[in-house]
């Protein structure tokens, strides 16, 4: 701003000079020292006009707190966020297990009744069983946490991923789909095996490749180590050969 004025102050002060030049030149008809004053007023109006630096209250915040200030406030949007999607997503999952629940009471215990018999009651227990270990590992996993000021600190984790939380998801819509079908035949109960075979075949895949690919990647590397050895062998010895032919 400083230099601003400086540069139009420098420029009124040639405009003075030049007409004081021009006038004299016609006529000296101007009073001596009459530029000088002009352009002192000049200066004096242009540096009235700058506007006086503001003073920094020492209660504001400064660039940087006002930076934390935003980030802050974003996590605390986004732990929210996080918060509500996964209770209505634990909301629905108790829906659809209270659902299957009361099908299967009202169908296979009341209208079917005749036909329930302890062996129902050993299955109905597996289901249970297995709709209440996942979902309390999921609810335990999507639990928010809170400072000691009651402030939401972290929203829990990301139901949607997939690792442990798809697997336990598939165990309830699995359980979900025996428990309906069993209404109808009880054939569908080896469905369940699903569950035990998908577990060993990620521990087989899991042991294949701790204590099996270390061995078959050194060989891989190996093998490709010896052609890239091979061919730049042959590409020297070509290069010899033609020196010596050259010579």
């Amino acid at each position: 701003m400083k230099r601003g004025v400086r540069n139009l102050v420098h420029t009124q002060l040639l405009t003075k000079s030049n007409r004081l030049r021009f006038a004299g030149a016609r006529g000296p008809h101007l009073l001596p020292g009459a530029g000088l004053v002009s352009s002192l007023a000049t200066l004096r109006k242009c540096l009235d006009q700058v506007p006086p630096k503001r003073e920094r209250n020492p209660g504001d915040p400064d660039k940087g707190e006002r930076r934390t200030s935003r980030s802050l406030a974003m996590a605390k949007q986004g732990a929210k966020k996080m918060k509500d999607v996964n209770k209505k997503h634990m909301d629905f999952l108790l829906r659809l297990i209270l659902t299957s629940n009361v099908i299967y009471i009202v169908v296979r215990m009341a209208i079917m009744h005749s036909s329930f018999t302890w062996k129902h009651w050993i299955g109905l227990m597996v289901t249970s069983a297995a709709y209440f270990l996942p979902y309390k590992q999921l609810a335990s996993m999507a639990q928010p946490v809170y400072s000691d000021k009651g402030d939401l600190l972290d929203g829990g984790f990301d139901l949607n991923t997939g690792g442990i939380c798809e697997y336990l998801h598939d165990v309830i819509y699995i359980t979900l789909f025996v428990q309906l079908t069993t209404i109808i035949s009880e054939k569908f109960w080896w469905t369940y095996l699903v569950i035990p075979s998908f577990a060993g075949y990620k521990i087989f895949s899991l042991l294949r490749g701790t204590f099996f690919s270390g061995g078959s990647e050194g060989e891989v590397e190996d093998e490709k180590t010896r052609k890239k050895r091979e061919k730049m062998e042959k590409k020297a010895s070509r290069g010899k050969m033609i020196k010596t032919r050259t010579r």
